[in-house]
């Protein structure tokens, strides 16, 4: 009867290890049948395109124009783009896979022209707000409309302003050489000007964010300041920034010089031209001050300057 027992007892302990691998392999299996039917299940991820999308479009409807966006993939999120067809209809964002859609809605200005295609497996996705229409199509050729700017009345004697160029040291992402850019574009700038410019040094430009940047070059005196500094984390873009104090006069200049970069094919094709971006400074001066992505070659560095130059004139014309 003890041996009976014994061996029940010796039998149990074996089986129930046994059993709790079994259980413990079915909770494991399960769970990775699980995440990969998430994995493999698109029905997340046209949730999320369909709400992201119907997000930047109110974003690109409440912008005043001007405006040229593409909408890329998020690869590290594992969402491939072509993989859907998408269009804008009845104010919804639609994502299409085969015969199943995925909608959400967003509003519309029925105000503005509307010109909108279905999208086929497309790599990226081109939405343009020119101020009065609404375009979301393939290949869409961007239309820069000049900027408007405050009337005011600075016609002057070019010769008798002083123009200052302010910039740090920059290093060459190619040959590791430091330069000073603000040289380079004053003595390419005054022979285009007709007059003279100056170039003032700050080591601590090319490292201080832009409102300190905006501080730095508003100390200077001269007629108009031009700041000049390297954005390593931008690659294809310009953005110029205008300062308060005298913000009428900073913005004239500033939209008279992204007119002037709009008209250079070389640059429209190439960067994005971000303008009059305002940063409140306590500095009156009539401060302007360039952010350049880094890859911002010869060619391209020609057109700003020759761009700056026109600016400055129609300044002052």
């Amino acid at each position: 009867m003890l041996r009976y027992k014994l061996r029940r007892k010796s039998q149990s302990e074996i089986y129930w290890p046994f059993i709790e691998v079994v259980l413990v392999s079915i909770i494991l299996i399960s769970f990775l049948w699980y995440v990969n039917s998430i994995k493999t299940n698109t029905l997340s991820q046209k949730q999320f395109l369909s709400r992201d999308i119907a997000l930047l479009t109110n974003t690109i409807y409440s912008s005043p124009g001007n405006l040229y966006y593409w909408y890329e993939p998020y690869p590290s999120l594992g969402i491939i783009l072509n993989k859907f067809d998408y269009s804008l209809k009845d104010q919804k964002a639609i994502i299409k896979e085969q015969n199943l859609e995925t909608r959400y809605p967003y509003g519309e200005n029925t105000l503005m022209a509307k010109d909108s295609s279905l999208l086929q497996s497309p790599l990226k996705l081109e939405f343009e707000n020119s101020g009065n229409s609404f375009i979301f199509k393939n290949n869409i050729q961007a239309n820069y409309i000049k900027l408007k700017y405050p009337y005011l009345d600075t016609k002057s004697d070019l010769k008798s302003k002083k123009i200052v160029f302010v910039s740090g040291i920059t290093k060459s992402p190619v040959t590791g050489a430091e330069y000073i850019e603000g040289e380079s574009y004053t003595s390419l700038i005054t022979p285009i000007l007709g007059a003279s410019a100056e170039s003032k040094i700050s080591l601590k430009l090319e490292e201080a964010d832009i409102n300190t940047g905006m501080k730095i070059i508003g100390q200077e005196k001269g007629d108009i300041i031009v700041g000049v500094k390297t954005d390593i984390l931008e690659e294809n873009s310009i953005k110029i920034y205008i300062s308060y104090p005298k913000i009428k006069e900073s913005r004239k200049l500033a939209s008279l010089i992204a007119n002037e970069l709009s008209e250079k094919e070389n640059v429209r094709k190439t960067i994005d031209i971000i303008p009059l971006i305002p940063i409140e400074t306590t500095e009156a001066n009539n401060a302007i001050l360039l952010s350049l992505g880094r890859s911002t070659t010869k060619s391209l560095q020609n057109d700003i300057i020759s761009s700056i130059a026109g600016g400055i004139k129609g300044y002052y014309s």
